[in-house]
């Protein structure tokens, strides 16, 4: 069973396995779409390395780049759970910078309520996890988006901190390991032949590794677009039984 013309099923909570294996492709395709991002992203990787005073440039640099490729996954993702094609759109300006203010916003947020404790960090982080999803599919404002995340997710905490941050926290430990094992792998033999050998083996290293870890912070998108199509879907048929109920007792 579908929801409307959609070529997957969307009635059903998403398993995010399924969702970030199967929409690999489409990151890809997304990523490959933006050269110039992608040289913003090495390039910001460069500077976080050589240069860490200009670290916060980088970052905020990465961000904007991140998001802007971000807004091409997700209308892809989108296109293909309804259409069964990915629409791969580019460039939508607005809606990318309001994006990057939404994710630049939500970060704040979440820093400082994570410097108050860890757990309302991590529970406004989960819940306002579908913020990129209504501004680029709903049009919203920052703050707009933000309330739309947190009304969407109410009632499904678990399912969207699945997601969100349990899943994706499993993956990422798991091939940090395996990339921390291949930098004991290529730092090992070059440390025993020299310091300065590994000094200069550590510079390219740590920039590949950067630039890995954004990729992988991509793929985590589709997931979160599949849970933003379950839960419209599901909103909209509470809305639908609320209306009926009224209808009933009249």
């Amino acid at each position: 069973m579908t929801h409307g013309n959609s070529a997957i099923d969307v009635t059903s909570p998403p398993k995010f396995m399924e969702c970030w294996k199967g929409n690999l492709q489409i990151v890809g395709r997304s990523i490959q779409l933006h050269p110039l991002l992608v040289c913003l992203l090495l390039a910001s990787a460069v500077i976080h390395t050589l240069v860490p005073l200009l670290g916060a440039l980088a970052s905020i640099a990465a961000t904007i780049s991140l998001t802007f490729i971000e807004f091409t996954i997700i209308r892809a993702v989108w296109s293909n759970i309804h259409d069964g094609i990915p629409n791969y759109v580019v460039t939508d300006t607005s809606a990318q910078w309001m994006m990057t203010v939404t994710t630049l916003l939500v970060n704040l947020l979440t820093i400082l309520l994570a410097l108050l404790l860890i757990l309302p960090g991590g529970w406004y982080l989960v819940k306002s996890c579908l913020s990129l999803m209504a501004v680029c599919l709903e049009n919203k404002t920052p703050v707009d988006a933000i309330k739309r995340s947190h009304e969407l997710t109410k009632g499904y905490f678990g399912k969207a901190f699945v997601i969100c941050l349990g899943a994706p926290f499993l993956i990422t430990l798991a091939i940090g390991l395996l990339m921390l094992i291949a930098v004991v792998i290529v730092m090992l033999p070059a440390n025993l032949i020299s310091d300065k050998l590994g000094a200069v083996v550590k510079i390219p290293l740590q920039i590949v590794l950067t630039l890995m870890l954004y990729s992988l912070g991509l793929t985590m998108k589709p997931p979160l677009v599949h849970l933003y199509a379950f839960l419209t879907q599901a909103g909209s048929q509470t809305t639908a039984t609320d209306y009926s109920n009224v209808g009933q007792s009249r």
